[in-house]
């Protein structure tokens, strides 16, 4: 009877450390993918790791970032969401938030990149890529509102009938793709301050009263 119950342990133990193997087998050629510039076939690696991996083990991030390089975007948003809103991930950084705020990019969800943009900023004010993001958001998300009320107040037909040809339309940031810098100071400091007065508010509701919380940049 002994006998049988170390052969049932050993088997177990075995089988066990075979199947930690194989997750930590699959997470190191996803690695290894990534490294290598295959990021498709990373990605696929990252995810059959991940499905050997104990529930404890995350690694959501790597699978953000293979998701992001090999053009999987929405796949990307939610991996790096997952990662961000862990509570057990204590230590969230900027680039963990810039890289949200970038898949949100690509998908031309600019209101969502602008709010990662700015919580990689509270982590990390002197960014200056995160800065120029921003900027970029800010503007494209403009240029798209500008062009939905365009869309629904379209222009009044021709009266002559004549269906004039499509014209280019001009873009002064072409050149650098960026806005000057006095402009997105101005930005950030108005986005901050339209911050600063809403947790007032809320702060002086709260405390009935009571004297307001210091005011500045939060991010």
């Amino acid at each position: 009877m002994v006998k049988k119950f170390i052969f049932s342990v050993s088997v177990f133990l075995s089988v066990f450390i075979s199947f930690s193997q194989d997750w930590k087998g699959k997470l190191e050629q996803a690695r290894k993918s990534y490294q290598a510039e295959n990021f498709s076939e990373s990605y696929q690696q990252y995810l059959e790791a991940k499905k050997l991996a104990p529930e404890s083990i995350d690694f959501s991030n790597e699978i953000g970032q293979a998701a992001y390089k090999s053009g999987n975007f929405k796949e990307s948003i939610d991996q790096f969401n997952s990662f961000t809103e862990n509570p057990k991930n204590k230590k969230v950084g900027a680039n963990d938030y810039h890289n949200l705020g970038n898949s949100y990019m690509k998908s031309k969800n600019y209101e969502q990149a602008i709010d990662s943009y700015k919580k990689a900023l509270r982590k990390n004010p002197t960014d200056k890529e995160t800065r120029y993001n921003l900027s970029e958001a800010l503007r494209k998300n403009s240029n798209s509102n500008k062009d939905n009320q365009s869309n629904n107040n379209p222009p009044p037909p021709q009266s002559d009938n004549k269906k004039k040809p499509d014209q280019p339309k001009e873009n002064k940031n072409s050149n650098s793709g960026n806005l000057p810098k006095r402009a997105v100071d101005r930005m950030l400091d108005k986005l901050s301050k339209n911050e600063a007065d809403t947790k007032r508010k809320i702060n002086n509701k709260n405390n009935k009263g009571q004297g307001s919380s210091s005011t500045g940049k939060d991010w």
